[in-house]
């Protein structure tokens, strides 16, 4: 158990879990927090003129510990959302981790603009798969066709042998490529040749310096010689410290995100166990209490087209996706592998259905 574990477990306040950094009068301490769909919809509810009471969204940003830039990208002025806090508003709680897989990319650019189209389009299967439009979008265009960065993906991840190949972005690398400037760069064929010339990924060289030559965040820390503080694994001790505390110690604590900055643990692996409620994820169940013992029937098609046919109501009316599991006898986090909760098959789901009606005739 860690120091700041051991303290609440002895029952001390939960403020004292905050990080340093964490003091009220550190500004840009908060940086890197979540935009949350609770808190988009308390800004939606102030309007115009509650947003200009509490000195604009600059402001409200700042006193949330959000970037100003990052909460402009989501709702203006006049507390309008835009398309994608309109989504994660609707999405209160939920979070999206899911990521673009080479798989995801190949069936998108199969699919082609009809077929995404069908299906309510790039927003909607973003939605589907648990992934962030914003990040989808920067891999695919809503016809199906990779973008730079997509191409990048299926050339690197496609082939075993050129992903053994990939190296480090390095400080000599950035030095390099921030002289060469913005008509250098270009000149080159871009990030996307110098990534590959250099075997680096071109994901990971984007997040270093842009394609004018100027240096991102991480880019800057990595010519400091600065290094990501060591990461350390989630506890079990943690986990139920925060269960005992419930939505109103987190709260007080800073939050879930100062709470996983403060044991030295990342944040989106925190709460894939807990929410900022204090009530655990069902990955989280399963890590503290084991497999539930009733849970033991398998994810077959025909439960799956049971859960198809029950739809977004159907499912809320017998008390969501993890009641519905537990009522057939599986495991929730495995159904949420397969099934939204909205009743819709995420790609594992749909694979599943494809093999049993190709081995069934389209049964």
């Amino acid at each position: 158990m860690s120091g700041t574990d051991a303290r609440l477990a002895a029952g001390d306040s939960p403020m004292s879990v905050q990080p340093r950094s964490a003091a009220p009068n550190a500004r840009r301490s908060g940086r890197g927090r979540k935009v949350t769909g609770e808190l988009l919809l308390r800004i939606e509810a102030l309007g115009a003129s509650g947003i200009a009471a509490k000195g604009g969204i600059g402001r409200i940003a700042d006193a949330h510990g959000i970037a100003r830039s990052t909460l402009r990208t989501y709702v203006s002025k006049c507390g309008k959302l835009y398309s994608e806090a309109s989504d994660r508003a609707a999405e209160t709680g939920r979070f999206r981790t899911g990521k673009v897989t080479v798989g995801l990319l190949r069936a998108l650019e199969k699919m082609g603009p009809q077929r995404i189209k069908s299906r309510g389009g790039l927003r909607a299967i973003a939605r589907d798969e648990g992934i962030p439009f914003r990040t989808l979008k920067g891999y695919v265009d809503r016809y199906g066709k990779p973008s730079v960065l997509g191409r990048a993906r299926l050339l690197d991840h496609g082939d075993p042998a050129r992903l053994a190949a990939k190296v480090p972005v390095t400080p000599e690398l950035l030095r390099s490529i921030e002289g060469l400037g913005e008509s250098g760069i270009r000149a080159a064929g871009g990030l996307g040749a110098l990534a590959d010339r250099h075997n680096v990924f071109l994901s990971s060289l984007r997040s270093h310096i842009n394609g004018k030559g100027v240096l991102g965040h991480l880019g800057k820390r990595l010519m400091k010689g600065e290094r990501r503080a060591r990461i350390s694994k989630i506890s079990n001790e943690l986990l139920r410290d925060l269960e005992a505390l419930g939505p109103q110690g987190i709260k007080a604590a800073g939050g879930l995100v100062a709470v996983a900055t403060a044991n030295h643990v990342a944040f989106d692996t925190l709460r894939s166990y807990i929410d900022c409620r204090g009530q655990l994820t069902p990955v989280g169940r399963v890590r503290l209490y084991g497999v539930d013992p009733s849970h033991t029937t398998r994810v077959t098609p025909t439960l799956l087209r049971e859960i198809q046919a029950l739809g977004k109501h159907g499912i809320a009316s017998e008390g969501g996706l993890d009641a519905v599991a537990s009522k057939r006898r599986v495991a929730p986090h495995i159904l949420r592998h397969y099934v939204t909760s909205s009743g819709t098959l995420k790609q594992p789901g749909r694979v599943t259905m494809a093999r049993f009606e190709s081995n069934n005739g389209g049964a």
